[in-house]
């Protein structure tokens, strides 16, 4: 009887222990990946077309109601160990969506009534702060997150390398100033520096460092701990972090970790499933009490649209980005060096999206993106085209007859006001360049950066459309004045302008070969001087003529070496800035200044050829000289930073 009861009593308990270890395992596989079968097979049709092609790895989360319904990771954190992408504990980087805590904490210290956002930025900044100012026009914390404030594109000491030692953020920000290239409010040039600005004045007000002021206000309130924003991460957080890379036609390659100087503009990292709890705070319904604001309607206003440029199809709602073909939704998108993520928020329906890829490439985002918004209006009935405001447009169009004539005004080229404008940078601006050219019923956009070319269709006021073109790139508009294009609305948040001078194709072709050209003859000139020494080496020769010979072919020796000189030190940085993807103020400083000392012997060189009345080689020597100087200078490369 004994053994019996204690047979059964093993039983029993072994029983329990199984009953125990298989809740855990469902509670496990609840805790980390919850599936909604709706959102699933959309999320895996995509996943299956990029995930091991051109995207190694990624985890896309979506909440409803502050519960994730769907949470599924594809690919792998490190190709080399073919290790899994865990949402609860694996870092990633989320550059730019880093802006959106500096617009939150704004609206948090508008809401203590610390700061103002339609006032004069200078308020809250040290005196004579801001150095580069063009415009008169105030630039307030509106025009920041509007991206409206006028400045150009920062690139200058982007990133720490490596291990570099902190700077303050004043310092950063102090060190190399862009300059302001339009009147604020006019257009909408997408700037790192004007985020972090915006961040120096959180720190100003509230007193605290950024990164503490986020960590008190924003992460403490919904418990999030597997996060960090600094700009050089503890070793803790580097342990977590996972691979991010690059793709190209030759497959993966492994990048570095960007550590970036202007932090509050795109240095958070953290776990997928720290970011879902973020947005699911902000997807709450108007009027439910917020753990971020003491109103509810400070978190209601914090999605009402702020900027729209003109003819867009989405705009700006204090620095959150509104979907192209839903404005009802939004969110922002962020990239680094090998990470490419998009959060996006739904208050109607209390969603929260976050799609989080290892990888810089934008596709993935895009397409699950599209298809989720797609299949939205599937089930709600609705039609799948690009949105009401396109087809009414369309239809308007083609009832009015529009003038067919008119559309060669918008022909030309166009420079993206997201670019460097003063110093050597400007060449990232080229390759960024659209041209546009009349068609028959609209225009033919064509970007430089892909080649490709897309026919936009009229929809009346100045605006076309493309429906084969990407969500956020199937609309055009240009906004004019006296009949003159002012700007030419294209991307959100990335507005272009008419390429005039300096700044058009024909230029910079026109300085490119010039450049080559000097290259190719100080290269000739070069073994030719050396040639002509190996000879004179075989000959007897009288010690007087020799030193008159070598007085003689000084000049063109100097202005040989000097010319090599300067044109390596410029190829050599422009390959190392593309290696880096920053430029390195130390050395841009050095190519100034190494081209400045080699213009000025070129050009003692060339007056000392002409006092010695050797009016060929002078001539000569002199239009080369002056054809390098000219293409260095426009290029950007006289510019000190």
């Amino acid at each position: 009887m004994y053994k019996t009861l204690r047979s059964l009593s093993d039983v029993f308990r072994r029983l329990c222990r199984a009953a125990v270890f298989f809740l855990c395992l469902c509670a496990a596989a609840q805790d980390v990946q919850p599936v909604k079968s709706g959102y699933e097979s959309i999320v895996d049709g995509v996943a299956a077309s990029y995930v091991g092609k051109s995207v190694p790895g990624a985890c896309i989360i979506i909440a409803e109601h502050g519960t994730a319904v769907f949470s599924k990771c594809y690919g792998y954190a490190n190709l080399d160990t073919q290790q899994r992408i865990r949402p609860d504990t694996d870092f990633f980087e989320w550059g730019s969506i880093t802006k959106t805590l500096v617009w939150v904490s704004a609206l948090q210290l508008e809401e203590k009534g610390l700061l103002d956002l339609n006032a004069d930025i200078r308020r809250y900044l040290p005196e004579n702060f801001l150095r580069n100012i063009r415009y008169d026009a105030s630039i307030t914390i509106l025009d920041l997150m509007n991206h409206t404030a006028g400045f150009e594109e920062y690139l200058i000491d982007f990133r720490y390398l490596n291990e570099q030692p902190v700077k303050p953020l004043a310092d950063i920000l102090s060190a190399h100033q862009p300059a302001q290239v339009f009147e604020p409010g006019s257009v909408s040039a997408y700037s790192n520096w004007g985020a972090a600005l915006a961040g120096f004045i959180v720190e100003r007000v509230s007193g605290q460092s950024f990164d503490e002021y986020v960590s008190e206000h924003i992460f403490a309130p919904l418990g999030i701990q597997d996060a960090e924003l600094k700009p050089q991460w503890s070793a803790e957080t580097l342990k977590k972090k996972i691979n991010g890379y690059s793709y190209a036609k030759k497959g993966f390659r492994k990048e570095d970790f960007m550590r970036l100087r202007l932090y509050p503009a795109g240095s958070l990292n953290g776990t997928p499933n720290a970011l879902i709890k973020y947005a699911s705070e902000l997807a709450k319904k108007s009027g439910e009490p917020s753990l971020l604001f003491s109103d509810p309607a400070t978190k209601d206003k914090l999605f009402g649209e702020t900027y729209r440029s003109f003819g867009a199809a989405s705009g700006l709602a204090h620095g959150f980005w509104e979907y192209t073909k839903n404005n009802g939704i939004f969110g922002h998108e962020g990239g680094t060096y090998g990470f490419q993520t998009q959060l996006w928020v739904q208050p109607e329906r209390e969603r929260a999206i976050l799609i989080a890829t290892n990888v810089m490439e934008s596709d993935f985002c895009r397409s699950l993106m599209n298809e989720l918004i797609q299949s939205d209006r599937t089930q709600a009935g609705k039609e799948t085209s690009a949105n009401t405001n396109g087809n009414a447009g369309t239809n308007a169009a083609a009832a009015a007859g529009a003038d067919t004539a008119d559309f060669a005004r918008f022909s030309g080229e166009y420079f993206p006001a997201r670019s460097v404008w003063t110093h050597a940078g400007k060449l990232n601006g080229y390759m960024q360049m659209i041209s546009i050219q009349q068609n028959t019923d609209g225009i033919v956009l064509k970007k430089r950066s892909d080649g490709k070319s897309l026919a936009y269709r009229s929809i009346g006021n100045n605006r076309f459309y493309c429906k084969e073109a990407l969500p956020e790139e199937q609309y055009a508009a240009f906004k004019t004045e006296n009949g003159d294009v002012l700007s030419m609305t294209f991307f959100l948040a990335h507005d272009y302008v008419p390429a005039k001078g300096m700044y058009t194709t024909g230029f910079l072709l026109s300085c490119v070969t010039t450049f080559v050209l000097a290259f190719v003859f100080w290269l000739g000139s070069g073994i030719a001087l050396a040639v002509s020494d190996i000879r004179s080496l075989r000959q007897t020769i009288k010690s007087a003529p020799t030193i008159r010979a070598g007085f003689d072919r000084l000049p063109k020796v100097l202005c040989t070496a000097c010319g090599l000189i300067a044109d390596v030190s410029i190829i050599a940085g422009m390959r190392n800035w593309f290696a880096i993807y920053t430029i390195d103020s130390v050395q841009m400083n050095l190519i100034v200044a190494i081209n400045a000392a080699c213009a000025l012997c070129m050009i003692c060189s060339c007056v000392y050829l002409f006092y010695k009345k050797r009016f060929a080689a002078a001539v000569m020597f002199s239009a080369v000289c002056a054809v390098q100087l000219y293409s260095s200078i426009c290029l950007g490369f006289f510019h000190a930073v």
